[in-house]
């Protein structure tokens, strides 16, 4: 289970880069293209209802968790990639590849 003391943290700066930088939250809006057969309204509240129906489902649905118990099996031959050494080097990897997507995003072209 993860710790709150290592959620909360990540939780602060991802709301602070959020307030900080407003603009780069328009990249999923409708900000490029605003000739929708429907009004905005309709399409934010039906997006929104949408969202709390899928929660909704989901939390009656599936009330328990079904994975927790769940047993993993790993094969002798690829133990190793189980090996601490492996998950620093993906992690290193995937932690550059962030960079290397968001400095491209501040980099690029905005159109």
């Amino acid at each position: 289970m993860i710790e709150r003391r290592r959620v909360l943290p990540a939780a602060l700066i991802a709301v602070a880069a959020t307030l900080a930088w407003p603009a780069a939250a328009m990249a999923h809006g409708l900000t490029a293209r605003a000739d929708l057969p429907l009004p905005r309204w309709l399409f934010g509240w039906g997006a929104g209802v949408v969202l709390v129906i899928s929660f909704l489902a989901l939390a009656v649905l599936w009330p328990k968790p079904k994975l927790e118990g769940a047993r993993s099996r790993v094969i002798p031959a690829l133990r190793f990639l189980t090996s601490r050494a492996i998950e620093i080097v993906c992690g290193t990897i995937g932690v550059a590849i962030l960079v290397l997507v968001i400095s491209a995003g501040f980099a690029g072209e905005q159109s």
